[in-house]
C-alpha cells in the first residue's frame, strides 16, 4: 500500500508521461476546436466546455493510474518486448538429478541507477516550472486577502449589491469593498465572496456602478473564481504545453464575455462599450495590477467588439449545456484514461518475418484439484517445460523474470484459476556455458504460449518506486557467520548436467542450498550463489526491487533462519517446521546472520501492465 501511494506522490515513468501528454493534447485540441466552431454561440456555453476540458486535465493523471488499462495496437515496433529488470519469484520443487528447480534457473537482468539520469533532470525541470507557475497563484491569493482586510466598506455598493443579488438569484451575502490599490472592479472569494472596487467608485454614476456590479455579481453567481483558480493550478501543472496557455486565455476571456452578456440584458451596448474602454485605459496605466485579477487589458478590445456585435448570441448557459459538458467529460475520461500504446512486431529490413520461439507441442489444462503442490520444472537438457497447478500471474512473473509487484492490471481470475502446462520444443535447447543461460529460450517459448493461448497483451512502464539496496551492515565490512565463500562451482555443475557428464569434484562440503537459492517461510539458503541472486530472491518477501550494493563478487554459501510475518504465509499451507513467533524477522536475521541489511531507497522499476487477456481453450 505504501508503494502504491508513493507511485502517485512521486510520479510515473516516461512511457506513462508520454501517454498522458498525448491524452492532454487530444483533450485540449478537441475543446479548442469545438469552441472555435461554436464562436457564434453564447459565451457562457463555450466557457462551460473549456471548464470541462480543464477538469479532464486535472483528473487524467489519477484516472490513468486507477482505471484498468486498455491497449491500442500500433502498427510497427523497433524492438520486441523484453524481460524487465529483476529476477524471478522463487517456485519450490523437489531436487532431482534430472530436474532443475525453477528457482535455480535464475538469469539476472538488472539496470542499476548511477548518478543523475536524464529522467531525473526532466523531472527537476518540470518541478521547477510547476513551482514557478504556482507561486503567483499563492502570492496572489495572499495579496488579495491583505487587500480585503485593508479595504473599507462601500455602503452605496452594498445596498446595490443586496438588490441586484436578489434579482440574479444569488443567496449568499456579497460584500462590497473599496481600496486605492484596485485599478478596476474585480471579484474575490468562494464561500465569502467580495466585490473589490477602486477608490473613486463612490463617485461613479448610478448607471456605471450598476453595470460594474452586475458584471461582478455574475462572476459570483457562476462561480468563476473557483473555476479560474483551478484552471490556474492545471496551467501550472502543464506549464510546458502551449495548448494549455491558449485554452487558459480563451477560458478567462469567455468568462468575462459571459458576464458582459449579463450586463447587456439591462444596459445599452454603446454605453457599456464606452465604460470598457475607460477601464482599459485605467488598467493600462496601472503598474502592478493584482496577480489574480480576472480581467486582462489585452482582452478588452475583443470584449468591446463582442459587446457591439448585434448578431452575437447571448444569455446564460442553461442546464442542458452544463449537463452535456459533465457527461461528455466523464465519458471522455472513461474512454481515454485507460488507453495504452501497444506496438506490433516490426518485420526485418529484408522483408522476412522472424517467427517467435515457440513450443512444437504444448498443452494447457485447468487444474481444479485444489491441491497445494505447485511447481515449474525445466529439463536440464532444455527438452521440456512442465507447469503444475500455477495461476497465470505466477506464470507471467516466471516467464518475464519479474516479481508480483511488477505486474499490474488484469482480471481477478489470473490469480485464482490454476493451470497445468506441458511444452516441448522441436529440439533440445543447447546451453551456452553460462550459468543456466540455456533455459532462456524455454522462457521465450512460454511467453509465446501465453500470447497465443491466453491472448496476453502487455506493455512496459518505468516507474520511480521505493526499492531496497542490499548493503554491508557493518562499517568495517565484517560479514556474518552464515555467509562464506562457496565450496561448489555451480556453473561447472550446470554445464556438466547439460552435457550429460559427471559433475566436477567439490573442493569442500556442499553449501546449504546445493547450487542456487531456496526460500521457504522460515529459511533462506543458497549454495554457489552471487549476492545479486540473493538480492533478487529477497524481492519476493520484501515486495520491492532489491539492488545489490555490497560490492562483493564471486559465489557464496549462505543460510538465514527467520520468523515470517503471518500475512506472508500462504493460506492453507503448513510451514515445514514449527515457527517460533518470537524469532528474528528476515530483515533482522540478514543483519545478524549474514552481516547484510536492506537499506530503503528510491529508483526506477520496470513494470508490466496488462492490456488484455482471455481464458485459454484447454486441450
Amino acid at each position: 500500500m505504501n508503494a502504491w501511494f508513493a507511485e502517485i506522490a512521486i510520479g510515473v515513468g516516461a512511457s506513462f508521461v508520454t501517454a498522458l501528454l498525448a491524452k492532454a493534447t487530444l483533450t485540449l485540441a478537441v475543446a479548442l476546436a469545438v469552441t472555435g466552431l461554436a464562436r457564434r454561440s453564447r459565451a457562457a456555453a463555450r466557457h462551460v466546455l473549456l471548464v470541462a476540458a480543464f477538469a479532464v486535465l486535472l483528473v487524467l493523471p489519477a484516472a490513468s493510474l486507477m482505471i484498468p488499462p486498455r491497449g491500442v495496437t500500433l502498427p510497427r515496433q523497433t524492438a520486441a518486448l523484453s524481460a524487465p529488470v529483476s529476477t524471478i519469484a522463487p517456485v519450490m520443487t523437489s531436487p532431482s538429478p534430472a530436474v532443475v528447480d525453477a528457482h535455480e534457473s535464475v538469469d539476472t537482468f538488472r539496470i542499476e541507477s548511477t548518478g543523475v539520469t536524464a529522467s531525473a533532470i526532466l523531472w527537476a525541470v518540470w518541478g521547477a516550472g510547476m513551482l514557478l507557475g504556482l507561486l503567483p497563484v499563492l502570492a496572489g491569493t495572499w495579496h488579495l486577502r491583505l487587500l480585503r482586510r485593508a479595504s473599507s466598506v462601500c455602503e452605496r455598493g452594498e445596498a446595490l449589491s443586496h438588490r441586484l443579488s436578489a434579482e440574479a438569484g444569488i443567496r449568499r451575502a456579497v460584500a462590497v469593498r473599496v481600496h486605492e490599490s484596485i485599478p478596476g472592479p474585480m471579484t474575490y472569494g468562494i464561500l465569502r465572496p467580495v466585490v473589490m472596487l477602486p477608490l473613486d467608485a463612490t463617485a461613479w454614476s448610478e448607471e456605471e456602478l450598476c453595470r460594474a456590479m452586475i458584471h461582478e455579481l455574475e462572476h459570483v453567481r457562476r462561480g468563476d473564481w473557483l473555476s479560474l483558480y483551478i484552471a490556474r493550478i492545471v496551467r501550472a501543472l502543464y506549464w510546458f504545453h502551449p495548448l494549455v496557455w491558449i485554452a487558459w486565455r480563451r477560458l478567462s476571456l469567455e468568462a468575462e464575455r459571459a458576464c458582459d452578456d449579463a450586463v447587456l440584458r439591462r444596459s445599452e451596448a454603446a454605453a457599456y462599450a464606452t465604460q470598457l474602454v475607460l477601464l482599459a485605459e485605467r488598467l493600462a496605466s496601472t503598474a502592478t495590477p493584482p496577480l489574480l485579477a480576472m480581467a486582462a487589458c489585452r482582452d478588452l478590445s475583443t470584449r468591446v467588439r463582442a459587446v457591439l456585435d448585434g448578431a452575437q448570441a447571448r444569455g446564460r448557459a442553461g442546464a442542458l449545456p452544463v449537463a452535456t459538458a459533465i457527461v461528455a467529460a466523464a465519458l471522455f475520461i472513461a474512454a481515454v484514461a485507460p488507453l495504452r500504446a501497444v506496438r506490433q512486431g516490426q518485420a526485418p529490413s529484408d522483408g522476412a518475418q522472424q517467427p517467435p520461439l515457440a513450443f512444437e507441442t504444448a498443452s494447457v489444462k485447468p487444474n481444479k484439484s485444489g491441491a497445494e503442490e505447485r511447481y515449474i520444472r525445466i529439463d536440464p537438457s532444455g527438452a521440456s517445460l512442465t507447469v503444475v497447478n500455477l495461476p497465470l500471474r505466477q506464470l507471467i512473473t516466471f516467464a518475464y523474470q519479474i516479481q508480483s509487484f511488477q505486474l499490474q492490471g488484469g482480471p481477478d481470475w489470473m490469480a485464482s484459476d490454476r493451470f497445468d502446462i506441458l511444452g516441448k520444443p522441436t529440439r533440445e535447447v543447447p546451453g551456452t556455458g553460462a550459468f543456466f543461460d540455456g533455459y532462456e529460450p524455454l522462457k521465450m517459448m512460454l511467453r509465446t504460449l501465453l500470447a497465443d493461448r491466453f491472448k496476453l497483451v502487455m506493455h512496459k512502464e518505468t516507474k520511480e518506486l521505493p526499492i531496497f539496496e542490499l548493503v554491508l551492515a557493518r562499517q568495517d565490512g565484517k560479514l556474518g557467520p552464515q555467509l562464506r565463500p562457496a565450496a561448489v562451482d555451480c556453473a561447472a555443475r550446470a554445464a556438466a548436467a547439460r552435457a550429460g557428464t559427471p559433475p566436477p569434484p567439490s573442493p569442500g562440503p556442499p553449501g546449504p542450498g546445493s547450487c542456487g537459492i531456496n526460500i521457504n517461510p522460515v529459511r533462506l539458503s543458497g549454495g554457489g550463489a552471487t549476492l545479486t541472486m540473493l538480492a533478487g530472491i529477497l524481492e519476493g518477501p520484501a515486495q520491492r526491487l532489491v539492488v545489490d550494493r555490497t560490492g562483493l563478487t564471486g559465489n557464496w554459501d549462505l543460510e538465514v533462519k527467520y520468523t515470517p510475518e503471518r500475512s506472508q504465509l500462504p493460506p492453507g499451507v503448513e510451514p515445514p517446521v514449527p515457527i517460533d513467533w518470537n524469532g528474528p524477522s528476515l530483515f533482522t536475521a540478514l543483519e545478524e546472520q549474514l552481516g547484510l541489511k536492506l537499506r530503503p531507497a528510491r529508483g526506477p522499476v520496470e513494470v508490466l501492465v496488462i492490456d488484455s487477456v482471455q481464458q485459454p481453450t484447454p486441450n
